[in-house]
């Protein structure tokens, strides 16, 4: 999807056109409009259109991203790419915190609804935020790992906070690396929560 971007300055328009879209230059697209360009007199200006080369998935995905901003009257910018098995939707902007408040809920929500839509895309998707994904993986390893250390000391089982999918493949990976101890995802749903237990009960 095209946008629009207006400035006296080329150089200037192409730094905000990068920062809008959070995407390489190799990625990014351009296109100078003439016959709505002025480049002389005290009234230049120069209209550029600018969007970014996405594959057939990423455009589809980054149209409905366009969709879901504007719809909900977000005020979000976004970029779309591909990472290995997964392509990435990464949002930044003021109203970040909404996808951020409580852990993430409504980004993980949006997430299960990004994936439901696009369920024959050969790849999952994946949302970010400000590095969100990372931190959440480091809390879930440290709930996992104190989790596991309880069940080992005490004998008795621990059922975890619930958790989207991606998030219980982590704890999962990390019990099944401990001797002793089993776990299992327990509920219907997107959101479940791990049970952790010993392996002889």
């Amino acid at each position: 999807m095209e946008r629009e971007f207006k400035g006296r300055n080329l150089e200037e328009i192409l730094k905000e056109i990068k920062r809008f879209f959070g995407e390489n230059e190799q990625r990014i697209e351009y296109r100078i409009v003439p016959e709505r360009t002025k480049m002389t007199g005290k009234d230049r200006e120069i209209v550029v259109m600018a969007w970014v080369k996405h594959n057939e998935d990423e455009k589809k995905i980054a149209d409905f991203s366009h969709q879901f901003i504007e719809v909900s009257g977000l005020e979000l910018n976004f970029s779309v790419s591909s990472k290995g098995d997964f392509i990435e939707v990464n949002f930044w902007g003021p109203d970040r915190e909404i996808l951020l408040a409580n852990n993430g809920e409504a980004m993980l929500a949006l997430q299960y609804i990004y994936n439901k839509i696009f369920s024959k895309s050969e790849k999952k998707i994946l949302l970010e935020c400000e590095g969100f994904r990372k931190r959440r993986e480091q809390r879930i390893e440290r709930i996992a790992k104190m989790a596991v250390n309880h069940v080992l000391k005490s004998g008795s089982e621990r059922v975890l906070e619930p958790m989207a999918p991606w998030e219980r493949r982590i704890v999962h990976i990390i019990v099944s690396n401990t001797e002793k101890l089993k776990s299992e995802s327990l509920g219907d749903g997107f959101f479940k929560r791990v049970r952790i237990f010993p392996s002889e009960e």
